[in-house]
């Protein structure tokens, strides 16, 4: 669940430019403003979220969960932001839940 994609998986290529994500967002699991799951190669760029997040776990402000050791060569910019309450009981974070 998240504002922009709720899932980028198996080996895709996703970019995100100047995201961004104003509305409150809740769920269970891979919760976040801009990628809820991001199992791919995922670059984030200017990516903004000002909304409240609340989920259970994998909870944050651009993605929920991410596999940057994996597959992504980029990950998150330094210029992506979180000013948004980020509510969550396990892995959760500003800016990224759970890095694998």
């Amino acid at each position: 669940m998240a504002g922009i994609i709720g899932n980028a998986v198996d080996k895709a290529v996703v970019t995100f430019t100047d995201c961004v994500n104003n509305g409150a967002i809740s769920g269970t699991k891979f919760v976040a403003g801009i990628l809820g799951g991001g199992w791919a190669d995922v670059t984030y760029t200017n990516c903004d979220n000002t909304g409240a997040i609340t989920g259970t776990s994998n909870v944050a402000g651009i993605t929920g969960e991410t596999w940057i050791s994996k597959w992504t060569t980029s990950g998150l910019d330094a210029n992506c932001s979180n000013t948004g309450t980020i509510t969550g009981t396990s892995n959760t974070g500003e800016l990224v839940g759970k890095e694998n």
